[in-house]
This record gives structure tokens, C-alpha cells and sequence, in this order.
């Protein structure tokens, strides 16, 4: 292939092949600057290599003080198929950790780039010299985390998260569809997945009070888990099932998501609202089209975090009884501790531990909620956001609009869209409409700015 039609980057050769293609590119080299036919061919511009089946003729090791001072020599012609030579010359002792070699490597990695060969019949040096930028720029990667090596060893050994086994072996796939399903489930009982710690229950608390002031009673309860956990030596993250009840926008929903975020801890949502049956919290068995394993199941293979969370939203519209099970009778399996340590879960055919599962329900009321669920949830009555707490959730929501557009808001809100959005907020008095004004308002202050 020409240089003309070759791609700029070529797909990389395996280790093995580069380790031995670079050795007797060196060795090939070598013997020709010592029979001194090195320097003239390259005066008279003829290519040093003829053909690919001469660089594997030779496949013997040379010292390292010769490959470098061959190496200082062609980087001092800056020339593109020099480069190429003194690549091949520095690869493989930078490969094997030697920093003058690394040093000398990333020199004709930038004289690679900027100084192309010359010739536009050197299709071979072309070939060659792609693979070994892909090669060198490895090599100082492996080199600088080979120099970092002993203290990430002792960093890795000091925060090594814990990893638990939640089930026995299923019973095989009958089909490669099935078997490819069951794959993304084998960390449950192969490898096991991870029991993730817990965080400062102080900084988080105190984090969750200053973004939703109103939500305290639900900040106090999980500040309680946590510091009862730590004093008894539990270091894993978890909190008591608990079910937020109070009017729509009071922040429900966005306690569990920014609690779950402030804890570095996998966090699912799941809206119940319109639901009919418990075919997703319960899963279906293999034998159907559609099977698949509970939601729980599902959670915790995808996020590898055996005590992730889930927060079941609006559940009480759904249906108390359906056709296929109603979702407010299937999670009464989930949140008693006896039966979701041994929940055996109809995909997989074989019981799972989910007891460090940390499930989260949130309704309006409790009118349409269960007895039997209510019994074994912790209920905490959420009130609206107050007046005074429209500073803290205001600066909340700007927040999550900056994560939300990956960077600052190109505008900002100016004093008389504050006071618009306070007065407008003692009104209204929900997060979810007071973000939504600000989301509103951003959008026409951006408006006006593009149309300017």
C-alpha cells in the first residue's frame, strides 16, 4: 500500500508480534550502520528496507548502549524515515522500563508526526512507522505506570472494596440467547459483586441539609443508620427502608438521587405510577420470550454493587391487585430481611441474596398504600419547602443544570429574576415547578443573548 492510501493510524499487531518485529527491525539496523552502508544509502535516499521478509531475518538481541546511540544519530537528521529507525531502535528497551530509552522514544514519536518520510515509494517504512507511534506511545504509558506501580499497589491494597457471592450457579442456558442473558448476571455468582462502604455520615448530612433544608426528617433518620453502622463496625453503606410521604415537588425523589450521589453508591429509579402488574419487580421465568430476572436482581449485576438502592416513585397509583400481581404486594418479598436473603428469583432458578439491597418508596398519601407494605417501610412525613429554603434548593437546581449541560450556564440569573422566583416560590412552594421556571427562564436570558 502508498503512503498516499495508507490510514493514519493502522490497527495495532499483538504484543508478542511487535515485541518480536521490533527486535529484528534493530537487529537489521545495526548490521547495516556496521557495515557502514547505513549513512550512504540514506544520503542517496535509497530505502534501507527492501521488503518485509527482510525485517523478521534476523532476530537476535543488541546492547542497549548501541541501540540509543543509533537512535541519537538518526533524530539528528530529522527526517521521517530516520525516526522511524530510531522508533525501532528505543522501543523495546523503553518497553522494558529504561527512561533514557522512553525519553528518546517520545522524541521520534514527535518526529514521526511533523517530519513524514520523504520517499512516497518507503511503503514499507510508512507500514512500520504507524505501528510503532500506536507502539511507542504504549510503551510510555506501561513505562510511567510501571515508575507509579508500588504505590498504586499500596493504594489498590488499602481501598480494596470487598466482593460477595450472592447465589449458587444457575442451571445451564438451553440456547446461545439465553446463555448471552445469563452472561451479564455471572458476577452474582462467579467473581462476586461489590459490598460498597459507607460515606461520613456527617459531611453527607450536612451536605443533604444544605441542599434540601426541608427534607431534615429524612436526613436525621438516614445520619442515625449511618452512625450506628460505623460504631458497630458495619462499614458498608445502607440505610433502613423508608417510605417519603408529602405533596408532589416537595423533593422527595430528589433525596434519594442526591443522597445516593453524595454516597458514590449505584442508585436506581423505577416509576410505579400506571403499573398493572409485577412482572418488572418480579421478573419472568426462562421459558418465556420476555424473561428476564427481578428488577433487584437486575440492579445488582448491572451496577456489580450488592447494597445499591432503589427508589420505587409514586407508588400508590399503582393497581392493589392485577391480573399478574400488583408491585405493592411483590416488594413485600424485598423489604423483609428473612426472605430477600434467600428471594429466589425465577430467571436465574436459583435463590439470590438482596438484603443489602436499600430500597426507597415515595406517594403523595398513604391512602393507597398497602397495610401490609406500610407495616414494613419506615414512614416519614415530608412538609413543603419553606420560604426560607428557597436560597439552598435554588442553588440546587443551578447546580443540577450545570451537571446537567456538562459545564457553567452561559448565563446567569440576575437579582430581579431572584426575587421574581422567591416571590413566585412563596406561592407555589414545590421544587419541581421552581425548577422548572428557572430551566424557563435560563432558556430566554440564552434566547435574547444569541439573538444580540
Amino acid at each position: 500500500m502508498s503512503r498516499k492510501n495508507a490510514p493514519k493510524l493502522w490497527p495495532p499487531l499483538p504484543a508478542q508480534v511487535c515485541r518480536r518485529t521490533v527486535r529484528a527491525q534493530a537487529s537489521s539496523i545495526i548490521a547495516k550502520a556496521d557495515r557502514g552502508t547505513t549513512s550512504t544509502d540514506r544520503q542517496r535516499g535509497t530505502p534501507v528496507y527492501e521488503s518485509r521478509s527482510e525485517v523478521g531475518s534476523s532476530r537476535s538481541a543488541q546492547p542497549r548502549d548501541r541501540c540509543l546511540d543509533l537512535a541519537r544519530e538518526f533524530l539528528n537528521r530529522q527526517s521521517g524515515d530516520a525516526a522511524s529507525d530510531a522508533a525501532s531502535l528505543c522501543l523495546e528497551p523503553a518497553l522494558d522500563g529504561d527512561e533514557e530509552a522512553r525519553q528518546l522514544l517520545l522524541a521520534a514519536i514527535e518526529a514521526l508526526t511533523v517530519a513524514p518520510s520523504r520517499r512516497a515509494g518507503t511503503s514499507h517504512r510508512t507500514w512500520l512507522g504507524k505501528r510503532l507511534t500506536w507502539y511507542a506511545w504504549k510503551a510510555h504509558t506501561a513505562s510511567a505506570r510501571t515508575s507509579a506501580q508500588p504505590r498504586q499497589d499500596e493504594l489498590s491494597q488499602a481501598t480494596q472494596v470487598p466482593r460477595v457471592r450472592l447465589c449458587e450457579p444457575p442451571p445451564p442456558a438451553r440456547d446461545s440467547a439465553e446463555q448471552k442473558r445469563l452472561e451479564r448476571l455471572k458476577p452474582l455468582w462467579d467473581q462476586g459483586v461489590r459490598l460498597l462502604p459507607g460515606p461520613d455520615p456527617r459531611k453527607l448530612c450536612d451536605q443533604l441539609r444544605r441542599e434540601i433544608p426541608n427534607l431534615a426528617p429524612a436526613i436525621d433518620v438516614l445520619e442515625n443508620e449511618l452512625v450506628l453502622r460505623q460504631r458497630c463496625g458495619k462499614a458498608e453503606f445502607g440505610f433502613p427502608h423508608i417510605c417519603l410521604v408529602g405533596p408532589p415537588g416537595s423533593g422527595k425523589t430528589r433525596f434519594a438521587s442526591r443522597m445516593n450521589a453524595l454516597a458514590e453508591v449505584p442508585y436506581l429509579e423505577h416509576s410505579a405510577a400506571g403499573s398493572s402488574d409485577a412482572r418488572t419487580m418480579v421478573g419472568t421465568s426462562r421459558g418465556w420470550g420476555t424473561g428476564m430476572p427481578a428488577l433487584a436482581t437486575s440492579a445488582v449485576a448491572r451496577f456489580d454493587a450488592a447494597n445499591c438502592s432503589l427508589c420505587i416513585d409514586d407508588i400508590s397509583w399503582t393497581a392493589l391487585r392485577g391480573q399478574n400481581g400488583s408491585i405493592q404486594d411483590a416488594l413485600l418479598t424485598f423489604l423483609e430481611p428473612e426472605t430477600s436473603r434467600r428471594y429466589f428469583d425465577e430467571y436465574l432458578q436459583t435463590e439470590v441474596d438482596l438484603s443489602r439491597v436499600s430500597w426507597c418508596v415515595t406517594t403523595n398519601s398513604l391512602g393507597q398504600v398497602s397495610s401490609a407494605l406500610r407495616s414494613r417501610l419506615l414512614i416519614i412525613e415530608i412538609e413543603p419547602p419553606r420560604p426560607e429554603d428557597f436560597d439552598a434548593i435554588l442553588c440546587g437546581i443551578v447546580s443540577d443544570l450545570e451537571s446537567e449541560f456538562s459545564g457553567r450556564l452561559p448565563v446567569a440569573l440576575s437579582a430581579i429574576d431572584t426575587s421574581i422566583l422567591r416571590q413566585a416560590f412563596q406561592d407555589h412552594r414545590s421544587i419541581r415547578v421552581l425548577k422548572r421556571q428557572v430551566r424557563w427562564l435560563i432558556g430566554i436570558k440564552v434566547s435574547e443573548l444569541t439573538l444580540h
